[in-house]
């Protein structure tokens, strides 16, 4: 797969949910915070699945 697609949000998204699947949730955290800062359905997304308190700390980096 070329890098521009490794690095897609989408697959990056679907990555997390498949090592959150097989209990890698370091793995899963990981790639969902690479995509946090995005305003895209899959940053959202990925924001969703590392909770509030992570939003938080999101919101208060962006100010």
């Amino acid at each position: 797969m070329p890098e521009s697609l490794r690095a897609d949000s989408t697959w990056m998204y679907w990555l997390g949910r498949s090592y959150q699947a097989e209990d890698k949730a370091a793995l899963a955290q990981q790639k969902f915070q690479s995509i946090v800062n995005q305003t895209n359905f899959y940053g959202q997304l990925a924001l969703e699945e590392l909770g509030t308190e992570n939003y938080c700390r999101f919101l208060d980096s962006r100010f």
